[in-house]
């Protein structure tokens, strides 16, 4: 991935390559492969079984999940019981295929993608995430202080297995 910089002295616009930063969680369930989906897919329940994005909220025009439907979460960062920030995110669904994928850009940079297969008669999950990693300094900073990405694999997991118990409920 590149990304464009404008450079200071000459305000040229210039190629940085960049890092892409992934990583995903996968696990089968024994719920209907449209149960799984529109449980993930429906952002309002996210709250449920994610660790970070605590509250999403479809506009009052949107109900649900639709191709370049908008949404907005409460996104929380902690550190044990200390809360380091709390901040509203932006999001764009930019893929929908009912039963078979979601994918959604949060805050114009990362890519969040679940996609659903049948298996045994119920809904195999795969989720994964991408997105660029800063070069330089910030990408030092935030690789030692905010990046996390350690985390994100084993934290969707976590949210996977909290929407498998959920419904099973």
């Amino acid at each position: 991935m590149r990304s464009g910089v404008l450079a200071r002295d000459t305000g040229e616009v210039i190629d940085i390559p960049t890092e892409t930063v992934t990583g995903s969680a996968a696990m089968g369930t024994v719920v209907p492969i449209r149960a799984a989906f529109q449980a993930t897919a429906d952002m309002v329940q996210m709250g449920e079984w994610s660790s970070d994005c605590v509250v999403q909220k479809w506009p009052d025009t949107v109900t649900g999940p639709a191709n370049s439907a908008k949404f907005k979460g409460d996104v929380v960062a902690d550190s044990g019981p200390v809360t380091l920030k709390r901040w509203v995110m932006s999001s764009e669904v930019i893929d929908a295929k009912l039963h078979a994928e979601f994918e959604f850009i949060a805050a114009e940079c990362s890519t969040w993608r679940c996609e659903f297969t049948k298996r045994d008669g119920a809904a195999a999950m795969t989720k994964s995430f991408s997105y660029p990693r800063r070069a330089g300094l910030p990408k030092w900073a935030g690789g030692r202080l905010l990046d996390g990405s350690e985390e994100m694999s084993p934290g969707m997991q976590a949210a996977l297995n909290c929407t498998e118990t959920s419904l099973r409920r």
